[in-house]
């Protein structure tokens, strides 16, 4: 057999080796390469025209790559197949690791400012829940107010009303006449007062509708009634023994904004409050043609005898309003409230 150029001529040996040898070396016993095992474990690089061995060394670098991969697959497995038990694994680890007196101190309490601005909101709720309260507080007095001004406004005028309208009226007009039945009479009255009709005379007043209070104007009327007739005087009383008895009726404004009313020589009973004045106008018959002509104070009927000319009673209630008074001023508005009252057997 022959190799290359640098070898011509130069016969070499094979050995059932596989060993390949110049002639000249002769024929030493050495181990087959196959044998030879690599240095760490390593696998030779190959090179070409290399003779290669599939044998042992094969099986044993095999051996070797498969058991560091079986390692590594291991360690990636447990790397991330469980990422979340290995985090707290290492939190644990940290945590154990760190000391106490190494964490940071956190301040605890309330601080200064943080009181303020406590105290703060607080007043601020109050004023709010104290300025709901008397609004509302206010609101209940203003309708609690007006319920009653509205309750003394209907009793004071009913009254008047009522009383007013049986003025002149008697009972039996085929047996008796105006004059027959109403009588002149003076009734003195338990405040000192009188008031006296002349005969067949339904209604007489004072004042000359300016005066206030009890400088206020006046008005009484009279009317004769039967045993048990339901007629009433203006204080609910009726005639329930007499066979005739004849009621007189006197309404005046007292000291105390108060709208009385005195039955005959009685003491004056009080109808209803917070009245400021009482001014009384009356529809009278001027020239006795049996028409209204005009309204007159009762000085001017009085002064010229009109009495028996009156028609109609013009009767304007001065009520003193609480609700709407004006800020800084001490008394009340007052605000009027009229009625026109026909009297009977003259309208």
């Amino acid at each position: 057999m022959r190799c290359g150029p640098g070898t011509a001529g130069a016969a070499v040996h094979g050995s059932p080796a596989g060993l390949v040898r110049s002639a000249a070396m002769g024929h030493p016993h050495e181990r087959p390469v196959a044998k030879l095992r690599g240095h760490g474990g390593l696998q030779p690089r190959r090179r070409a025209g290399d003779l290669h061995h599939h044998g042992e060394v094969g099986r044993e670098v095999r051996g070797l790559d498969e058991g560091f991969r079986l390692r590594q697959h291991r360690h990636r497995r447990n790397a991330f197949v469980h990422p979340p038990r290995q985090a707290l694994m290492n939190r644990a680890s940290a945590t154990r690791r760190t000391s106490p007196a190494s964490l940071p101190t956190r301040q605890t309490g309330i601080g200064l400012v943080e009181l303020m601005v406590a105290i703060v909101i607080a007043l601020f709720l109050v004023l709010a829940v104290a300025s709901i309260y008397l609004n509302v507080r206010a609101t209940s007095a203003a309708q609690d107010n007006l319920a009653q001004l509205q309750d003394s406004e209907r009793l004071a005028l009913t009254l008047v009303t009522t009383t007013l309208q049986s003025a002149g009226y008697f009972v039996d007009p085929t047996k008796d006449t105006a004059a027959t039945a109403l009588p002149a009479t003076t009734i003195s009255r338990e405040d000192g007062g009188s008031t006296t009709f002349e005969a067949g005379q339904p209604v007489v007043g004072t004042g000359d509708g300016k005066g206030r209070g009890s400088n206020g104007d006046t008005i009484a009327v009279q009317y004769q009634t039967a045993r048990n007739d339901g007629l009433m005087n203006c204080l609910g009383g009726t005639n329930t023994t007499q066979e005739t008895a004849v009621f007189s009726n006197y309404f005046a404004v007292n000291a105390n904004s108060e709208l009385t009313c005195t039955v005959g020589n009685g003491s004056p009973q009080v109808l209803s409050g917070n009245i400021d004045r009482m001014s009384v106008a009356y529809g009278t018959d001027t020239d006795g043609d049996g028409a209204l002509d005009t309204y007159l104070p009762a000085s001017a009927v009085q002064a010229a005898g009109l009495w028996g000319g009156v028609h109609t009673v013009r009767v304007s209630v001065w009520f003193l309003d609480t609700i709407k008074s004006l800020p800084g001023k001490p008394v009340p508005l007052a605000f009027p409230v009229v009625q026109t009252i026909d009297l009977m057997n003259r309208s």
